[in-house]
């Protein structure tokens, strides 16, 4: 029951939030489920928990019903991993519920099938993660067997079912040059995703790839501290990464401008800007989340839709409460 939130914020009316399932069946070592994994390693049951379909489109029912919103989003990590839930749900979603939603999907189970399903069930847009086109970085440090085949294979098939594609990357990985960074997202030169996502690799307690960082000596010990602490604030936000700190910082401000709009700069031009390393000699006086902003405020995608409806609803909503508290207050 959502109603208490909506009542108090009608603005998040806009989407509605919800997940047909718990958990994951990949361990990849930047993410919780490899510290849950290791954890309950001999846990009571499996790592995926679904939802029948039924309990899942009853509850979509109500809160059409409800609230009206426009768009679903789910938050399971790997949407539809049963392709016979999937078949089931496709049906009753289209039948019962037709509204656009949202999901995240693992490249190694996108086939043509899945993807069927979810383009006649409604998926609008779906997230994916790449994280990385390197081998050795995928391999030595995310915990995380996929080829590039299979992923560059899953990106073509959602972009010809016409399904808007997120694709979300982690950069900043221990011994990574700037350089390396723009080299090694190449692919997406030719691959032209919706929206491609770039974050900071962010350290947890007692994960897998905080673990070897540490083993490896590549973090600081006053980080490990900080970490342990839960009071690694500068490596949680790209923002951090201000433009003039040092050198080093100053190179990756000027990457990551060109990573936030790899995904609407046409393929020849961003292929002779990667080859002869202009990206040098971007500016560095503004920080690169200003450009994040911008590709919010601007970008046609759902998720950014529904962020900005989210956004400019919350301001309207309390400016008028505001001024009409304030009208009351003077009578």
């Amino acid at each position: 029951d959502k109603t208490l939130f909506y009542d108090q914020s009608p603005h998040f009316k806009t989407h509605y939030v919800t997940a047909a399932g718990r958990g994951c069946p990949f361990t990849c070592s930047y993410c919780l489920n490899s510290y849950i994994h290791a954890t309950f390693d001999k846990g009571p049951g499996p790592w995926v928990r679904m939802r029948s379909v039924d309990s899942v489109i009853r509850e979509l029912s109500a809160a059409r019903r409800i609230y009206d919103s426009r768009t679903v989003f789910f938050l399971d990590e790997c949407f539809g991993l049963n392709n016979s839930w999937l078949k089931e749900f496709s049906a009753e979603y289209k039948q019962k519920i037709n509204r656009a939603y949202v999901c995240t999907v693992h490249p190694r189970t996108v086939t043509p099938e899945k993807i069927e399903y979810l383009k006649t069930s409604g998926c609008r847009a779906v997230y994916m993660g790449i994280q990385s086109w390197d081998t050795a970085i995928r391999n030595q440090w995310f915990n995380r067997r996929i080829s590039n085949e299979t992923m560059e294979r899953a990106i073509r098939l959602i972009l010809k079912a016409k399904i808007e594609l997120l694709v979300e990357n982690i950069i900043n990985i221990p011994g990574q040059e700037p350089d390396d960074i723009v080299r090694i997202n190449m692919p997406y030169t030719r691959l032209r995703p919706n929206r491609i996502l770039f974050y900071t690799l962010k350290y947890y307690p007692n994960y897998q790839i905080t673990r070897k960082a540490q083993k490896e000596g590549r973090l600081d010990p006053a980080l490990v501290d900080a970490i342990e602490q839960g009071s690694d604030y500068e490596r949680f936000a790209i923002t951090s990464l201000l433009a003039g700190k040092n050198r080093e910082n100053r190179e990756l401000v000027k990457a990551q401008k060109l990573l936030f709009v790899m995904d609407i700069v046409p393929g020849r031009i961003l292929r002779y800007i990667i080859r002869k390393r202009l990206y040098r000699f971007f500016p560095v006086i503004f920080s690169p989340a200003l450009l994040l902003i911008a590709r919010a405020l601007l970008s046609p995608d759902e998720e950014s839709r529904c962020a900005r409806n989210v956004i400019f609803g919350r301001y309207y909503f309390f400016l008028k409460k505001k001024i009409f508290t304030r009208r009351k207050n003077i009578r």
